[in-house]
């Protein structure tokens, strides 16, 4: 008997500390704390109370998100796009009931403006490696709806040639990964001299119309 006592009191124990820790992300989230909901969240999916509720999930794409927003904080969580996407995505999982359906798919469409947007920022300021990784994401998440952002994936690949210059012809290879090859021949002819191709790439960055 006393064992199962033991036993109650401990899962007891366990749900107060994981629920605590929730909460606490979820207020220092909201009062622009973010780095300190980080903590607070980060410890709460450790528990496994905590971990196997998609309220924790969505908190946590809440926080990465507003990190990822925040110029000064971003320096220390340069993943924080890709935090919360993986987080989102954990919630939608958990959430068999879809009851959270709308409120998720609103994340994960912020995610998805937010790195397009960012890209966009990395790439004028010659950040073309970020930039090719946060375009990458963007098109990543719309693919979980089932829709290719040709825009995405041609920004990545340009971003990928641009930076590795000693893969000139990286963003062709990059479009055909990610759309295959019917779009990709809409995006791109053949191009057998790499001067071409990567005058090409540059070229169609910026005169692309859809």
């Amino acid at each position: 008997m006393k064992n199962i006592f033991a036993i109650v009191f401990i899962a007891a124990a366990s749900v107060a500390v994981a629920q605590k820790q929730v909460v606490s992300a979820y207020n220092a989230n909201k009062s622009g704390d973010y780095k300190a909901a980080a903590g607070y969240i980060e410890e709460a999916i450790t528990i496994e109370k905590a971990a196997l509720k998609d309220k924790t999930w969505r908190y946590r794409g809440e926080i990465y998100l507003n990190i990822a927003n925040d110029s000064a904080l971003v320096l220390e969580f340069p993943n924080a796009l890709w935090v919360a996407k993986e987080s989102y995505t954990k919630a939608k999982e958990l959430d068999t009931k879809g009851n959270y359906e709308r409120e998720i798919i609103t994340g994960l469409g912020l995610v998805q403006t937010t790195a397009g947007n960012q890209g966009i920022t990395d790439y004028t300021t010659e950040n073309y490696t970020g930039a090719a990784a946060k375009f990458d994401l963007s098109a990543e998440v719309a693919g979980m709806f089932d829709v290719i952002d040709t825009m995405a994936v041609f920004n990545a690949g340009t971003g990928l040639t641009t930076a590795a210059s000693t893969q000139p012809c990286s963003a062709k290879k990059y479009v055909d990964y990610r759309v295959g090859s019917t779009a990709r021949q809409l995006a791109m002819p053949e191009i057998a001299d790499q001067t071409s191709c990567i005058w090409t790439i540059q070229h169609r960055r910026w005169s692309w119309q859809w």
